[in-house]
């Protein structure tokens, strides 16, 4: 996701073990997991909405096109 190797995933967690302390941690972490797992599901829910409105989209245009089907396109009138 963030395009990180090992050695920096361990530089950020030394650095934010030196910055938060040891005691908080854990509850700073667990707090940031909880955070990025209901973006996550936010996310996941608009591309839900998104499909399902594309989905409902496509059935009406074809819908529509059925309803035409018979009918013919513009008529140009030729004046020669």
């Amino acid at each position: 996701m963030f395009n990180m190797g090992g050695g920096e995933l361990i530089l950020v967690g030394l650095v934010a073990l030196l910055l938060i302390g040891p005691k908080k941690l854990p509850e700073v972490a667990t707090q940031l997991g909880r955070w990025f797992a209901q973006l996550q599901r936010g996310f996941d829910d608009v591309k839900k909405s998104v499909r399902e409105g594309l989905k409902d989209e496509g059935n009406e245009k074809k819908k529509a096109g059925s309803s035409q089907k018979g009918a013919s396109g513009p008529q140009i009138k030729d004046d020669k």
